[in-house]
């Protein structure tokens, strides 16, 4: 039986994982329509209160398809960070 890793290890694992997602859709998804953008209010609810959003919705994959959207949601994370 395979050892979970200490929960520090995870959580380095998945900061790794999101980067490289973020990076992946930047580079291969451009939208610079921003055809089918969340609104504003939205993006900042993803990342300051995503408990408020119905996250099966399947309107809110359009971040893993769009570069637009990704990189707004990495200013708001720096934004919620330095808070």
């Amino acid at each position: 039986m395979k050892r979970r890793q200490k929960p520090s290890m995870d959580n380095e694992d998945d900061a790794l994982l999101f980067e490289r997602m973020r990076e992946y859709v930047i580079d291969h998804h451009p939208n610079p329509g921003r055809v089918g953008c969340l609104d504003q209010e939205t993006l900042k609810k993803f990342v300051f209160s995503p408990e408020e959003l119905d996250l099966t919705d399947v309107r809110y994959l359009h971040v893993m398809k769009c570069a637009e959207c990704t990189r707004e949601l990495g200013k708001l994370r720096r934004i919620r960070d330095q808070q």
